[in-house]
């Protein structure tokens, strides 16, 4: 008797343990196979995009646009490096941005073997962003992404350049992360906000890579001549910075030469340089002369969507009117000379003022929002560099109700670019902070999908780009890096992909089929393992 239960006993602690690691067995199962289907999806990228707009994948006219670009038909194929700032895992799981715009970047490296990701690790090794500086004063990001091209072995060739520091003279385009992004600014009694609306990355980099392949020409940077201008200088800093920001430099005559553009033909990467003129532009008189540079600089602005860059300095004439004119409609102007006992060069006179680059970087007062922003690019969180403006007059910033802009905008600003400290001195004895360049801004629509804006620069010194001030040239190249990247290429199909439209393109009806199923399968699995088992059980 007692055998017998002994052996019921054992029996049923034979079998409650076999059913315990069948069990057992079949969750590690699932928890193993859980591990190795993530794993794979993390190292090969698999993945499926069930999103309206594809969000997460390259869509097929992008794939095809950059087909053609780097290999084109009857023709070499180009090979580039996409390149970014720190080791690819921290990249990718730095940010929602880092994490969206590495996504891109990774389906790129594995659709096209002309195209390689490199990873740097300028945190650790700062020297490996020298490449991509125009000087020491200029800032590298760790979330910044360079394009750049290569030859066949994805090295890059060197343009005999004599400086360590040496932009490959348009072999590159660097971009901040939020360049690969839409945003929209909205107001309300509480103040203003940015939000982030969209990603634009397959429109930035086919624009980037358009560049770099010579597909589109390169933006022109005009020098206007007639009034007293500097001639140009090929060997000086300004077009030295101008070239390196990948632009074509010329020479226009506005009293013989119209700009070549058609009406309304966007030029949003051309830029017209007025430097310290000593004649005004030319307007109708009440002499009968009709010849009016005032209007053709307008149709460049407003027509073609152009920019323009003005430079004046302490011995620029005051009574250029019609300039001035020009100038109010966008919310800028020049004022009279500037001093600054307090803070300015040894011996100088107080004429050769340093500029407050702190009250742009935090910001003071909540008035510099563009500036601040704008000098990101610039100024790193280390201590500020050395600014000295020669010779300032100041910049005027008209508040809106002043100007007088012939065209209806959608989005209108003019803020201080770069400012003096408080103990400057405009007028007699009257000590205040005053812009020492500006910017006026016209957003043209919102509604587009590139964003196109046109700017207008006023800098209150004619050598702001002096290369004693290496500041000055990352501030200036940034400048002018901006207006060239302001232009996006328009490839047809292509555009920005709303956030918004981050639905599941499958129905309710499917989803919730899907849902039932995967809940049912385990449970359904695991019923029958343990009816198995019992079954086993009573005809042991």
């Amino acid at each position: 008797m007692d055998n017998n239960m002994e052996n019921k006993n054992h029996k049923k602690l034979k079998y409650g343990a076999t059913s315990t690691i069948v069990i057992a067995l079949v969750v590690a199962v699932f928890i193993i196979v859980n591990i190795i289907v993530t794993s794979l999806s993390i190292t090969f990228n698999i993945y499926t995009d069930l999103t309206v707009s594809n969000l997460y994948e390259l869509t097929d006219e992008f794939k095809e646009e950059l087909k053609n670009l780097v290999e084109p038909e009857g023709k070499d194929k180009v090979y580039l490096n996409f390149i970014i700032m720190m080791d690819k895992d921290a990249f990718e799981s730095y940010s929602t941005y880092t994490m969206m715009v590495y996504k891109v970047i990774q389906q790129i490296v594995e659709k096209y073997d002309t195209i390689s990701l490199v990873t740097l690790d300028i945190t650790k090794n700062p020297a490996e962003a020298r490449p991509f500086q125009i000087n020491s004063a200029d800032a590298v990001y760790t979330t910044d992404v360079v394009i750049e091209v290569t030859d066949s072995n994805h090295t890059v060739v060197d343009p005999d350049s004599k400086s360590e520091f040496n932009n490959a003279f348009g072999r590159y385009k660097k971009y901040a992360i939020t360049s690969f992004y839409s945003f929209t600014t909205s107001s309300s009694s509480y103040g203003s906000s940015t939000n982030v609306y969209g990603i634009n990355a397959e429109v930035a980099i086919l624009s980037a890579v358009a560049r770099l392949v010579n597909y589109i020409e390169k933006p022109v940077a005009y020098l206007l001549q007639g009034h007293g201008e500097p001639e140009m200088n090929k060997s000086g800093v300004l077009e030295t910075l101008l070239d390196n920001a990948g632009y074509e430099v010329k020479t226009i005559n506005l009293a013989h030469d119209d700009f070549p553009y058609e009406e309304n033909a966007y030029a949003n990467s051309d830029l017209l340089i007025i430097n310290s003129p000593t004649e005004d532009l030319l307007v109708p008189n009440d002499e009968g002369e009709t010849l009016n540079e005032v209007r053709k600089i307008r149709k460049f602005l407003t027509g073609n969507k152009g920019n323009m860059v003005v430079m004046e300095n302490s011995s620029t004439r005051s009574d250029l009117y019609a300039l001035e004119e020009l100038l109010s409609e966008w919310g800028l102007g020049f004022g009279t000379t500037v001093t600054d006992d307090a803070h300015s060069v040894a011996g100088s006179g107080g004429v050769r003022v340093f500029a407050d680059l702190d009250a742009i970087k935090n910001n003071t007062d909540g008035k510099y929002n563009f500036a601040s922003s704008f000098m990101s690019r610039v100024l790193t969180s280390n201590s500020t560099p050395v600014s000295v403006i020669n010779n300032p007059k100041y910049v005027n910033i008209l508040p809106d109700s002043t100007i007088t802009h012939p065209i209806t905008s959608t989005k209108f600003t003019s803020q201080p670019l770069i400012v003096s400290y408080d103990t400057a001195e405009y007028v007699k004895d009257v000590p205040t902070r005053v812009a020492l360049a500006g910017v006026g801004a016209i957003e043209w629509d919102v509604n587009d999908s590139n964003n196109t804006t046109s700017y207008v620069f006023c800098f209150g010194s004619n050598d702001f780009y002096s290369s004693d001030y290496e500041i000055n040239q990352s501030i200036f190249y940034a400048m002018l890096s901006l207006i060239n990247s302001n232009q996006y290429v328009n490839f047809e199909g292509i555009s920005f992909k709303l956030f918004d439209k981050d639905s599941l393109t499958v129905s309710t009806s499917a989803a919730t089929t899907w849902t039932v199923c995967t809940m049912s399968i385990i449970p359904v699995i695991m019923i029958g393992l343990g009816v198995f088992v019992w079954i086993r059980r009573r005809h042991s």
